[in-house]
This record gives structure tokens, sequence and C-alpha cells, in this order.
């Protein structure tokens, strides 16, 4: 039971670090560029702190975090990359856009976590 807890923690981990890549990789197309990139280097930040906490005696073992965003730095194009698609940031957009990175916002996130599921045994 500890190690699916473990498990499924990791899972959670390495979501949470492929989101923040994957805005920090979107962030170039937000008129906030600047202001988002600080914010998503300061999340990811947290990650990394999250992981040395909870790992036994400060050590980072961390191989699944580093293979999910390897996978997500060099996905296929098919495969949808998710959007900030929040609040401010979605000024510029039109309202057929909103629905469009709604849409692949979704599909990104089910990506990811299939990703997670394979590389930490979680479902």
């Amino acid at each position: 039971m500890e190690q699916a807890m473990e498990r499924l923690r990791w899972g959670q981990v390495v979501e949470d670090c492929g989101v923040a890549v994957q805005d920090l990789l979107n962030a170039g197309r937000s008129m906030d560029a600047m202001r988002v990139r600080l914010v998503m280097l300061h999340n990811l930040h947290e990650i990394v702190s999250l992981i040395i906490e909870t790992r036994p005696a400060g050590r980072v073992e961390a191989p699944a975090v580093v293979a999910a965003v390897d996978a997500i730095l060099n996905k296929p194009v098919q495969v949808p990359l998710m959007s900030l698609g929040q609040g401010d940031y979605r000024r510029d957009y039109f309202e057929a856009e909103v629905v469009k990175t709604e849409v692949k916002k979704a599909e990104g996130r089910n990506w990811l976590r299939g990703l997670c599921a394979r590389i930490g045994g979680t479902r």
C-alpha cells in the first residue's frame, strides 16, 4: 500500500513538472511571456524542492521526472501541447481560439497523465 502511494505521489510530481515545462515552452506566445516564464520557473523550483523534501536523506532520485521532461521536449508534433489559457493571457485570443485552446489543454493533460502512468507505474 505504501509503495502504491509513493508511485501515485511520484506520478503527480511528474505531471506537475511536465505541466510547468509545457507552460514554459508555450510562454513565448503570450503577451506577458517574461512574467509567465518567471512564474513557471518559480513553480518548477517548488516542485524540485518538494522532490528533495520527500526523498530520504535529501537525495533526489527522479529519473521519472527527467524522462517526462525529455518526452515532452521531444514528443511528436501531432501530440497537442497544453497552453496557458488562463485569465488575462486569453485577452489576445478570439472566442474560437479559446475553445480550441481548452480542447488542446484537455488532450495534453490526458496525454501527460498516460505518460506519467507508463513511467511511474500509476493508472
